[in-house]
């Protein structure tokens, strides 16, 4: 529980399963805020791509209408200065079966906002990303690797795509607001060559507003290179 009227600036930090609890509840009724300052980020592991971190958790509920602060203003400038190649998302979810994600407000990621890798059967409702437009990258929904997600009724107002789904299956989008940003993506699939597969997307009524695409499927050309034989 963060309690409501209460600030706490936290490191980067991993919350791991399995849980003996078939179910764990991540209340947020205050405010979580990530370091100011780059360099006062301490970093729990050698993994470097999430603010928060919550893997392998069974039954997991994360709500509350507390707020989550990224503080990524410092993150952004150093990106466009080509200092920062990489930067972390805010929140991510890793095999977390059964997710439940609900009246969450997100903003100022330094990189996407949330991401859901091998979530099956998640549920992401009522949540409220924001991040200014000019703020490179910050995608508000990252999906990869997971089957039978469903997003509805919520608010992204981010910097890159809303909505960005890079693998998975049977999926449902409803009521979303998106703007501005860049619409909901599926996609980038065959970066590098690479095979990705995208099933059974579905996108109803959903709201654009000031953003760049509304739905659309974005794909990398595949480039064959061939060599003479010697003879």
């Amino acid at each position: 529980m963060v309690p409501k009227g209460r600030t706490f600036v936290l490191q980067p930090t991993v919350f791991k399963g399995p849980c003996n609890s078939p179910s764990i509840n991540f209340k947020i009724r205050g405010t979580i805020m990530a370091p100011k300052d780059i360099s006062g980020w301490k970093w729990p592991s050698s993994d470097k791509n999430a603010w928060l971190h919550f893997q392998y958790i069974k039954g997991l509920a994360v709500d509350g209408r507390g707020l989550f602060d990224g503080q990524g203003a410092p993150w952004w400038d150093c990106f466009k200065k080509s200092q920062c190649h990489k930067r972390p998302r805010a929140i991510s979810f890793h095999a977390c079966e059964g997710l439940k994600v609900n009246r969450v407000n997100l903003i100022n990621t330094p990189g996407g906002h949330i991401s859901l890798n091998g979530c099956n059967g998640s549920v992401v409702s009522n949540i409220h990303l924001r991040a200014p437009n000019d703020s490179p990258n910050t995608d508000g929904l990252g999906i990869s690797s997971s089957s039978h997600v469903t997003i509805r009724d919520s608010i992204m107002e981010v910097g890159d795509d809303c909505v960005a789904i890079n693998g998975g299956s049977y999926m449902n989008i409803s009521r979303i607001f998106c703007g501005p940003g860049h619409g909901i993506s599926i996609g980038s699939l065959g970066i590098g060559g690479t095979y990705g597969a995208v099933e059974e997307v579905h996108v109803r009524n959903c709201t654009f507003t000031r953003s760049s695409n509304g739905a659309r499927i974005k794909t990398w050309e595949v480039k064959h290179t061939y060599q003479k034989k010697k003879k």
